[in-house]
C-alpha cells in the first residue's frame, strides 16, 4: 500500500490493519489520504451490492457514516450509541487496544451529540434498554413503508 512500506503486510499478504490504524490515527495527513482512497471504493461497492439485492431494504453499517458524508445517500440513518466508558471497555475487550489508543481514535470522530443532530433514529446500546424490540419495530416500519 502506497506510503506505508512493505512491512504493512502480514505474511499472507493482507494488510496488517492494527499497524495501519496505528499509523493513520497518528497522522492527520495519512488519515486523509486513506479516507480519500477508501470512501469512494466503499460507496461504489455498497451501491453495486445493494442494487443486486432482492429484499425490502438493505442496511449499511459504518463507523464514520456521518463524518464521511455517506449518510446523505441513505433513506434513514440509525445511530447506535453507548456511554463512552462502555464503548472503550468493549473495544478494549474486542481488539486489545489500550484505553488511551481508543480515546485518541474517538477524539478524531464526531461526538454523539453531533451525530444525533443528523440521525433519524437513535438507539442506546447500554445494557439498560432492550435493543432487539427496537430493531423489530424498525424492521416492520421499513418493510411497510419502503
Amino acid at each position: 500500500m502506497m506510503n506505508f512500506g512493505k512491512d504493512i503486510y502480514l505474511p499472507d499478504q493482507t494488510i496488517d490493519r492494527k499497524k495501519l490504524a496505528g499509523m493513520i490515527f497518528n497522522s492527520p495527513s495519512l488519515l486523509q489520504k486513506v479516507n480519500f482512497i477508501i470512501h469512494p471504493e466503499v460507496r461504489n461497492y455498497f451501491f453495486e451490492w445493494s442494487n443486486r439485492q432482492n429484499s425490502p431494504y438493505v442496511v449499511h453499517e459504518a463507523a464514520i457514516l456521518f463524518e464521511s458524508g455517506f449518510y446523505e445517500m441513505m433513506d434513514y440513518t440509525i445511530l447506535i450509541t453507548a456511554p463512552e466508558q462502555l464503548r472503550i471497555d468493549r473495544v478494549m475487550e474486542r481488539d486489545g487496544n489500550s484505553a488511551e489508543e481508543i480515546k485518541d481514535r474517538m477524539s478524531k470522530q464526531w461526538t454523539d451529540d453531533e451525530k444525533m443532530k443528523l440521525a433519524d433514529i437513535t438507539i442506546r446500546n447500554d445494557n439498560r434498554e432492550l435493543v432487539l424490540p427496537r430493531l423489530i419495530e424498525l424492521d416492520k416500519k421499513f418493510r411497510n413503508h419502503g
